[in-house]
């Protein structure tokens, strides 16, 4: 197990013939990691380098889709991790990426699927009185609803998520909810209301805390909104905010690029 934990630490600084090389071997380990787990033979390695394995399968889940948007990969990253998690009887862990799996079967249309992992998701959060869990279920369940193409639903859960983080006073959090509430409303024609929310989210959008991702989110959506409603003038402030931002990040050596601009 401690050999897997070398890989990690010593894979960024390999060419990349040799990256390609080392983590092949990596994903052997893994694989022979989650084979042991089905046939449920006892592994003696430290649960501390499991859970570190677990993370990294995570993180790199959660860097496919939302840098790539390559969903499969996403999903067997994610699928694995969980698997992992539940050897390790990490609730929480667990919780965290059922609500991710969730909102990937969403991506491939299997709404159902998708609703009832995230709901796992929600019952296990709420088992540990983790409130802050059953909010960001919540965000996820929305994006499925808005898949799934109903806008009420989505629109429903996406405030009942928002709602919990003003409760809180979370500043990052409320841009980042009303960023998906902006895009949601515009998108069923309500575009009043999203003009409301774009205009509280201009205030917060001056918070140097905040990710430059939900920054560049918020131009894009404002961008998309006001283009919508025939305001050209606003529209091009926010399109020339969002490509010089990106530009900026790029030079800064940051993938840029809203999550939801999907053109090629």
């Amino acid at each position: 197990m401690k050999s897997i934990l070398t890989f990690l630490t010593i894979f960024i600084g390999l060419n990349s013939s040799a990256q390609d090389s080392t983590l092949n071997l990596y994903e052997k380990k893994v694989e022979l990691i989650l084979n042991k787990i089905d046939s449920k033979e006892i592994i003696h390695d430290d649960k501390k380098d499991l859970k570190a394995i677990a993370f990294d399968l995570q993180n790199k889940g959660q860097i496919s889709d939302e840098s790539a948007h390559n969903y499969t990969s996403s999903l067997s990253l994610i699928s694995k991790a969980i698997k992992i998690f539940t050897y390790l009887d990490d609730t929480l862990s667990i919780a965290n990426n059922l609500k991710f799996r969730g909102y990937l079967l969403g991506r491939f249309g299997k709404f159902d699927e998708a609703k009832t992992e995230i709901k796992r998701a929600i019952s296990l959060f709420r088992s540990k009185n983790k409130d802050w869990g059953i909010a960001v279920s919540n965000f996820d369940l929305s994006r499925v609803y808005d898949l799934e193409k109903k806008s009420d639903s989505a629109i429903y859960y996406c405030n009942l998520s928002l709602n919990y983080w003003k409760s809180k006073k979370d500043t990052s959090r409320i841009f980042n909810n009303q960023n998906l509430l902006i895009y949601l409303l515009t998108k069923a024609g309500q575009v009043s209301r999203a003009r409301t929310i774009q205009e509280d989210s201009q205030i917060l959008a001056k918070v140097p805390e905040l990710h430059w991702q939900d920054l560049i989110d918020f131009y894009f959506f404002s961008a998309g909104l006001y283009k919508k409603t025939n305001r050209p003038g606003i529209y091009k402030t926010y399109q020339e905010l969002y490509t010089t931002k990106i530009v900026l990040l790029n030079n800064e050596g940051n993938a840029a690029k809203s999550y939801y601009d999907i053109r090629p």
